[in-house]
């Protein structure tokens, strides 16, 4: 029997006593591994900070809410009822019809987001007694291993009940199943601790994979910056995985804004801007553009051209319908600039008292 089964082969389905759900303990299970070490590593503070602030507090409020639906204590009753509700018509449907792979699979599914281990170690031992390894239901039984075993935090029996599903095709035969297991491998392999091993999972996702997400690129490229020996070689690397990204999906912002990110570490000042333009140029707003134009010249050491960008950044802010310019966010962008143009002001009287060449890689309104 396989040993990620066998500890429990004996427990049957949902009907057990209550005490297999509301104790994990009493079933001498370990601790499930909790969201939060699961994700990608959180990346510095950057110029572009300030205009991400409202973005990254969506995209924290989204991860803080993800990882409290994951106790089912503290989910909303309609989802945890819904869970239950499914494992009663489940139930039902197999006291009817007898052993179905297919039901058990997808109750053993629903017990596990209730966090009901036992039960659903069970689900999954019927199911192997009942799906044989040519079927079509195989590979989603391994993937429903992995799974479970992932939140149990058993990642040994993870890694390989993943291994066995990816290993069943070559990449160009890959199917649903089998990319989704190369998802789950990564994150057994980050918690493992070994990042060349994630990177080169990751690496494989991002060339076969056939409607990626920006976030598969965005975990790449800060996978590879980890394994890099300095910051430049680190963004170079990073650089690499979301222009991949860019060529597989289209200008996609969230790319584009990591990818200046990145050319900032590196100090690549005129690659940057050329970023920042190319995202301007598609916009319908572009004063918010303007300003970090002007951010990065003044880092790039030429403060005149940096006030140039700023009153740009002005000039777009005028041509905003009044209701639409009544926002905060605009009032904090027009605050930032009427700050930079004060600070600066003493860098752009010395820098136009020495003439100096310069190819303003910005354009005009």
């Amino acid at each position: 029997m396989d040993p990620l089964l066998a500890p429990h082969a004996r427990v049957r389905g949902p009907a057990l006593p209550d005490r297999l759900s509301r104790s994990r303990s009493s079933l001498d299970l370990p601790q499930p591994l909790h969201a939060p070490t699961l994700q990608r590593s959180a990346r510095p503070r950057t110029l572009l900070g300030g205009l991400l602030g409202s973005r990254i507090a969506c995209r924290a409020l989204l991860l803080a809410l993800s990882v409290a639906l994951a106790s089912p204590a503290a989910r909303p009753s309609w989802l945890h009822e819904g869970d239950e509700n499914r494992v009663a018509e489940l139930s039902r449907q197999l006291s009817e019809s007898g052993p179905s792979g297919q039901l058990l699979l997808r109750r053993a599914d629903s017990l596990r987001r209730l966090e009901r281990w036992g039960p659903a170690l069970a689900d999954l031992a019927d199911a192997a007694t009942v799906i044989p390894e040519g079927d079509a239901l195989h590979s989603e039984l391994l993937l429903a291993r992995g799974r479970l075993a992932l939140d149990l935090g058993w990642l040994a029996g993870a890694r390989e009940s993943l291994d066995q599903l990816i290993g069943q095709a070559p990449d160009h035969e890959l199917g649903r199943a089998q990319r989704q297991a190369l998802e789950l491998l990564a994150l057994v392999l980050r918690a493992q601790g070994e990042r060349r091993p994630e990177a080169d999972v990751l690496s494989r996702l991002a060339r076969i994979h056939p409607e990626p997400q920006p976030a598969l690129f965005l975990d790449l490229a800060d996978t590879l910056a980890s394994l890099a020996s300095d910051q430049r070689t680190a963004a170079a690397a990073a650089l690499g995985a979301l222009d991949l990204g860019l060529e597989r999906l289209g200008p996609i912002v969230t790319l584009e804004l990591a990818a200046v990110d990145r050319e900032l570490e590196r100090e690549a000042w005129d690659d940057a801007l050329a970023r920042l333009e190319r995202i301007k140029q598609s916009s319908a707003r572009q004063e918010r553009w303007w300003s970090q134009q002007g951010d990065v010249l003044l880092r790039a050491g030429r403060p005149a051209e940096a006030r140039d960008a700023w009153l740009a950044a002005r000039a777009a802010i005028d041509t905003i319908n009044p209701l639409r310019r009544n926002t905060q966010m605009v009032k904090d962008l027009e605050s930032h600039l009427t700050e930079q143009l004060a600070t600066t002001a003493h860098l752009v009287a010395v820098s136009t008292d020495t003439p100096r060449e310069s190819s303003p890689p910005c354009t005009g309104p």
